[in-house]
């Protein structure tokens, strides 16, 4: 425990335990022992810089308020929280979330404003319970299409990331409704676009087929010919240029019938 902290209250009564402007760098161990009796953790405005794979024991945890801090990444543990529905992580230095966060499937509002993010998990919409994303002031280059087709989600925040100019225009960035239709809208040109270069292999693929078999029937027809021709070379002459085409053999003398008929 930091020696300016000489106490971490217990959680009250209805689950919450308020730990916030402490000045911790990290976190006592004492929280992670709390497990499922804490339902809303406190952690504002400390200089946190990282988080305990323990913070998994916290199972019931609903709420999560880690805002103005000095956090660079998170554990992959985070995925564990799965009563997760509030996680806010503004005004940290974050670079990236876990793929993990998409097993939280139960979250209701992301907030990760004015941190540093260059990616962003596709995961995310494995959050079937997603109504509010708000990822103002990072430095996003693109985001998942696959957010424009998440119901749920009713407020997107994409204000103050430049990069994201190839998605979605600039003045439409703080436009929660326009930018769900562009992403949606993306989404359902690149599944189409997909599904018609999957369909194109497959004709690809059939032409090749048709070409082997025609190639296969070609040297087949040349190498009966080529029999044809070598047996007819071996008949009599007679028999060769009979003018009837008849090809009435005398059992004999090999000659057509037609000739001395």
């Amino acid at each position: 425990m930091e020696e300016y902290d000489e106490l971490v209250p217990d959680p009250n009564s209805v689950g919450i335990v308020d730990m916030s402007a402490r000045g911790w760098k990290n976190p006592d161990p004492s929280v992670w022992g709390m497990g499922i009796n804490v339902i809303k953790l406190d952690l504002s405005y400390n200089k946190i810089e990282g988080l305990s794979d323990k913070i998994a024991n916290l199972r019931l945890l609903n709420e999560l308020n880690l805002e103005n801090n000095a956090l660079a990444d998170l554990p992959p543990a985070i995925g564990e929280l799965r009563c997760l529905r509030v996680l806010n992580l503004n005004f940290n230095k974050l670079t990236a979330l876990p793929e993990e966060i998409g097993q939280c499937t139960m979250i209701e509002q992301l907030l990760c404003t004015n941190n540093v993010l260059v990616k962003f998990p596709e995961s995310v919409i494995n959050c079937i319970a997603l109504t509010v994303l708000n990822l103002r002031c990072n430095r996003l280059t693109s985001v998942p299409l696959e957010l424009g087709g998440v119901d749920t989600l009713k407020s997107l925040d994409l204000s103050g990331n430049e990069g994201l100019h190839d998605q979605i225009p600039d003045y439409l960035l703080d436009d929660s409704a326009m930018c769900m239709f562009i992403l949606q809208k993306r989404f359902e040109f690149r599944e189409e676009l997909s599904r018609l270069q999957q369909s194109n292999l497959i004709l690809e693929r059939k032409a090749r087929e048709a070409e082997e078999v025609n190639l296969r029937i070609k040297d087949e027809y040349e190498e009966e010919m080529e029999r044809y021709k070598d047996a007819f070379d071996k008949f009599p002459h007679d028999f060769r240029n009979c003018q009837r085409g008849c090809r009435r053999v005398c059992p004999f003398c090999t000659v057509c019938l037609c000739n001395i008929s």
